[in-house]
């Protein structure tokens, strides 16, 4: 119950932060204003699909990660906004969502980096997301009140920053792309399959939690342990749910 309330308590916030993003963007007379609700209605349902993930497996990172994700998306829409403050939020995070889906791809289907060249790409994609972001906000020539981080009006510099930036996020996107494609490729054809369902029966024992798949194609999915903590059933309970194998002469059977 208490895991549910905080859910239900971050996705009210989540709604609060929509609101008040449209309700500036709107006061700022932003025209047409449904287009600026589409970043706000992306972050919604980023958080939504990450409350309905750590719902079902809580043990599972994927769903804190699309939660992350939508709260960049949110705070990135702030730029469309009248406040300085706001304003200031949304620029420097305008890219910050992006990061954090190349993150949630490269750490499916558990939410947990493997060591070696994933996290590279992931701490690169938030270098490039964050850090290169700075020059284009620091050298803006934009207008109040827009230029609120802008410390020298330098279009040059931000044109660089731009390019480098984008060169950068090309290479990380496609240092990505190679590794989810090894991954895809050393996979079998069932494995390729069922991907998306991750059938894991995780069972406690008496002093150790154990994650057994369901199946040989399941192994690539559930690789690590305790993606899942749920009780195995004890024998006796097992027993009594289990049908009878032995059946009465007198008991008719149905023709199928």
């Amino acid at each position: 119950m208490r895991s549910r309330g905080l859910l239900l308590a971050v996705a009210a916030l989540a709604v609060v932060l929509a609101a008040a993003e449209l309700a500036l963007a709107d006061a700022a007379e932003l025209t047409p204003l449904w287009v600026f609700a589409v970043q706000p209605s992306l972050g919604l349902l980023y958080v939504g699909g990450g409350l309905v993930a750590i719902d079902r497996r809580p043990s599972n990172r994927t769903g804190l990660l699309l939660i992350v994700g939508g709260v960049g998306f949110l705070l990135s829409g702030l730029v469309n906004t009248g406040n300085e403050v706001t304003i200031a939020v949304g620029l420097i995070t305008a890219t910050a969502s992006l990061a954090v889906i190349v993150h949630a791809l490269l750490a499916f289907p558990s939410g947990r980096l493997e060591r070696g060249a994933a996290r590279w790409i992931v701490a690169s994609g938030y270098v490039v997301s964050l850090v290169l972001q700075a020059p284009l906000y620091l050298f803006s020539p934009a207008p109040e009140p827009y230029d609120v981080l802008s410390v020298a009006a330098r279009p040059d510099l931000v044109k660089l920053g731009e390019w480098v930036q984008r060169a950068a996020g090309t290479v990380v996107v496609l240092a990505a792309a190679v590794v989810l494609g090894r991954r895809f490729a050393a996979s079998s054809a069932w494995q390729r399959r069922v991907l998306g369902d991750p059938s894991c029966n995780c069972c406690s024992g008496s002093r150790t939690t154990v994650c057994t798949p369901t199946s040989t194609a399941a192994r690539l999915i559930c690789r690590r342990p305790a993606l899942d903590r749920r009780p195995c059933p004890s024998r006796s309970t097992a027993a009594r749910s289990a049908p009878s194998s032995t059946t009465h002469s007198s008991t008719r059977t149905r023709p199928w």
